[in-house]
């Protein structure tokens, strides 16, 4: 524990060690050694969503949601004698867009695209159900990246999907999987993670490994 001030003071458990270290906060002072933590933050991706309507806390946990509760009586527990819904972690992640634009001498408009967050995040989901096929979403969205709540209508013409931690989703039924990664001293992503491109001009959506 390390006190911060007079009232407060920071608990390290197993799980939050893993967060510190894959979002390099400012307690990675604190913590000597574990540099193999991204061999451990490797699990198995079974189903991706996202809250239209309310937040994500909710949709997933104030209100219950209808997968989060059939996937512990439809799986076996990775350890035996364990139970499935204590071997369950639920990821909750956030957006972040950049911008990358190529003109020619011809072009008029210079200005970067102003592109709402829910049509990123709802193509997100679409993009990721697409490719990695997870066991538990029932709707595989297979005629993205067209689609009406999407990118598909904005001007964008090739986009690319990464995730910004250091976690590895494994994908067991399709004996797939994504590695994310992040430099958290540099601020960009790792030569070694793994992305989704989607090609608006062939409208081809592929998983690309490091």
């Amino acid at each position: 524990m390390r006190e911060e001030d007079e009232h407060t003071l920071e608990v390290f458990t197993p799980e939050n060690i893993l967060w510190h270290k894959t979002n390099g906060t400012r307690y990675l002072e604190d913590i000597d050694g574990f540099e193999n933590y991204d061999k451990i933050f490797n699990v198995d991706l079974l189903y991706v969503g996202i809250a239209k309507v309310g937040n994500t806390y909710d949709r997933l946990i104030a209100k219950g949601h209808q997968i989060r509760m059939e996937i512990p009586a439809a799986k076996t527990p990775l350890v035996v004698g364990e139970d499935v819904s204590e071997e369950m972690v639920l990821f909750f992640f956030k957006t972040e867009s950049t911008f990358m634009s190529q003109f020619g001498l011809d072009e008029e408009d210079f200005e970067t695209p102003e592109i709402e967050r829910k049509k990123i995040v709802a193509d997100c989901e679409k993009a990721f159900v697409s490719i990695l096929d997870p066991e538990f979403n029932s709707i595989k969205f297979k005629t993205y990246p067209k689609g009406k709540d999407g990118l598909y209508d904005t001007n964008l013409t090739r986009y690319v999907y990464y995730i910004g931690e250091d976690i590895k989703f494994n994908l067991p039924r399709s004996n797939q999987s994504i590695q994310g990664g992040w430099i958290h001293q540099l601020g960009f992503p790792r030569n070694s993670i793994d992305s989704i491109l989607v090609d608006r001009s062939t409208d081809e959506v592929t998983l690309y490994k490091a």
